[in-house]
């Protein structure tokens, strides 16, 4: 065991160097980057556009008296921080330079070719001396001159350039750290007090870790608990969902389904009665003309049954040969009659047909129409079906959702830890439960507390913690309206909740779940649910937040309050229960 612990403290130790490596050479670079294009560029901007004004006027007077030695004193005045190279008038030829006769070795030597000094600024000597500017910096920021609208009157005689000192390596700047890190230099100062300040952080952000560390362990060890829980459920509810889905993909090709047979017989009862209207007029015609028909043969069996009467008559009254003439005529009475019946018969036999094929045509139009009627109640019932399963995935899903938000909830944020800070220092001997499932046993979904504070009475705390600053007011009535919170830039922000329309909503929730659930055990010490089990809820906002007089006085049970008035709100619920 202490040979792990040896290998966890090495580790941990490589890390902080590590990052303590990290961190110092990035801050050591932005010194360094800061230093050389900031502070060194712009200090010697200045001393250029000062000496603008005033070195040319002095060595062109210098060089018309054909003293070198003040030459060489004037341009070596700058301690050699810079480079000062005077030339002939046409820049070619080099007369003198700062540092000449110094034995330090010089860094912007690269200048002292003509080709190089040729992309450096300069200004010409001139006989007589100049008296103005010729050009100049507009601010320290800048990187090129200015020619100025001053005309100086002269002979050339020479040119002055100024070389800025070429930009040291990070590199190098860290060895001269390293071979005297207590030197008065500003840089090297910069180096040794932010590294100091890196390791002395360091130090306090270890000895946090460590005191923190025992804290963290028992969180991790309740989300992990915690974690495998959502993870059953949530797994549990998305393969409900899936199935749901599936049923409803179903529905929705059914119903799909079902259209197109609808468009099939509506497409098919248009086309029915596009070509049977027409048959339908010749069909009633027809039957109109042989019911005529069949009207007029009666009429003529009428006339032959007549006939035959009064011939029988005549036939009985009569004899020889005018009986003989008399029979004739009615048996060609009687076989008229015969043919007319048989007619008839045809006649009622093409009428009966003719309705008949009528009443089929209406038959067929109609077992199409109720065919229509019969899908399209299906569809109506697959629709329902469609929305209910809808509105059961919608549900599910928002239950899904539910349970990975309290999967995210890992860690405390740092409000929350502020909150448990002060219950853990002010309550010692009560039970603090994080992140407490007080719907464990429904099956519908669960409600995850911020914290539970248990006393080794029939007593606890419901504690729910909102991070808005500002003032904190209700939209309406306390109860059943929106909270928001108003912010000092005067901006309304909707305080949510993870169940209800507000805050109280929420922890309300939360309490009544642990008034039904009078066998949930919160802790291992406390058995608190019993008949008389007092439980209470407070909504915690941070000290910089004032609470509305909308929301103050909420309820008996409940309360509505800063975290500094925490500690004086549960001893005084303490003292009420």
């Amino acid at each position: 065991m202490s040979i792990t612990r040896r290998k966890e403290a090495l580790v941990r130790l490589s890390i902080i160097t590590s990052v303590f490596t990290g961190i110092g050479s990035i801050i050591a670079s932005n010194i360094h980057e800061d230093y050389w294009n900031k502070t060194i560029f712009r200090v010697q901007t200045v001393d250029f556009n000062m000496l603008s004004h005033t070195l040319p006027t002095k060595l062109s007077y210098v060089i018309i008296k054909q003293n070198q030695e003040e030459i060489q004193r004037t341009l070596d005045s700058n301690y050699s921080l810079f480079g000062l190279i005077v030339t002939d008038a046409t820049g070619k030829n080099i007369i003198s330079y700062s540092g000449k006769n110094s034995s330090r070795p010089i860094s912007w030597k690269a200048a002292l070719n003509p080709e190089e000094l040729k992309n450096h600024p300069y200004d010409v000597l001139l006989d007589p001396p100049p008296i103005f500017p010729q050009g100049v910096y507009a601010n320290p920021r800048a990187t090129e001159r200015t020619a100025t609208k001053f005309i100086n009157k002269g002979r050339i005689i020479g040119r002055v350039y100024y070389i800025r000192i070429p930009k040291r390596t990070f590199k190098d700047d860290i060895i001269k750290w390293i071979n005297n890190p207590f030197s008065t230099s500003g840089w090297i100062e910069s180096y040794t007090v932010t590294i100091i300040a890196i390791v002395v952080t360091i130090i306090l952000i270890t000895l946090e870790h460590t005191l923190a560390r025992e804290r963290e362990q028992q969180l991790q060890e309740n989300n992990r608990r915690l974690q495998i829980d959502l993870a059953e459920k949530i797994k549990g509810r998305e393969l409900q969902q899936a199935q749901i889905d599936s049923q409803r993909s179903q529905f929705e090709q059914e119903v799909k389904h079902l259209h197109n047979e609808i468009g099939i017989l509506n497409q098919s009862i248009a086309q029915l009665q596009s070509q049977s209207q027409n048959k339908l007029l010749e069909l009633q015609n027809k039957l109109k003309d042989t019911q005529f028909q069949s009207q007029q043969n009666l009429n003529q069996q009428e006339e032959y049954k007549n006939r035959i009467q009064l011939l029988t008559r005549q036939l009985i009254e009569q004899k020889g040969n005018q009986s003989e003439e008399l029979r004739q005529q009615i048996n060609q009475a009687e076989s008229e009659l015969r043919s007319s019946r048989l007619r008839e018969e045809n006649y009622q036999q093409l009428v009966s047909n003719l309705q008949q094929q009528i009443s089929q045509k209406d038959d067929q139009e109609q077992e199409l129409q109720n065919q229509v009627i019969n899908l399209q109640n299906s569809v109506d019932k697959y629709q329902k079906q469609i929305e209910e399963s809808k509105n059961e995935s919608e549900r599910l899903t928002m239950i899904i959702e539910q349970y990975k938000e309290e999967v995210n909830k890992h860690d405390l944020n740092s409000f929350e830890q502020k909150i448990y800070k002060v219950l853990s220092n002010n309550f010692p001997n009560y039970t603090i439960e994080i992140q407490f499932d007080v719907e464990m046993a429904n099956k519908e979904g669960s409600k995850f507390t911020d914290f539970i504070l248990v006393t080794n009475r029939r007593f606890c705390v419901v504690i729910e913690a909102k991070s808005y600053t500002g003032i904190i007011k209700s939209t309406g009535t306390d109860r059943n309206s929106k909270w928001i919170c108003e912010t000092k830039e005067g901006k309304e922000v909707e305080i949510l909740s993870s169940w209800g329309d507000n805050p109280y909503q929420q922890v309300k929730t939360y309490c009544d779940a642990i008034r039904r659930n009078r066998n949930l055990k919160i802790s291992k010490r406390h058995k608190v649910f019993m008949k008389d089990t007092k439980v209470y809820g407070i909504i915690v906002f941070p000290s910089d937040s004032r609470i509305d007089r909308t929301v103050l006085d909420i309820d008996l049970y409940y309360r509505v309050i800063t975290i500094s008035d925490l500690v004086a709100t549960i001893n005084q619920l303490t003292r009420l229960s």
